[in-house]
């Protein structure tokens, strides 16, 4: 990764000491996390879905049937249930 075009200097962060690195982990993660809570406003109950499951090595398609804290909650064909992320869907019609 080249942290340059971030206007980052990468030997500014290896001169920080330990505790003002974890502090900024931290925000890190809640900034992360803020991001993945608005992804999930994005999405309602009832709404069709798709995302490619590594799994099945093929596109899924369902119907959200609940949005929880972290991941959606879809029913897909053959009534198979999944938590997916909802960085891995898509919206369709």
């Amino acid at each position: 990764m080249n942290w340059d075009e971030f206007g980052i200097d990468i030997k500014t962060i290896e001169s920080l000491d330990t505790d003002l690195l974890t502090e900024i982990i931290h925000k890190l993660i809640e900034i992360r996390n803020n991001k993945f809570k608005e992804m999930l406003l994005n999405f309602r109950i009832g709404e069709k879905v798709q995302w490619f499951s590594k799994r099945k090595r093929k596109i899924i398609q369902g119907i959200i049937i609940n949005v929880g804290k972290v991941n959606l909650k879809i029913i897909a064909e053959g009534n198979t249930k999944w938590a997916v992320h909802p960085s891995f869907v898509k919206k369709f019609d």
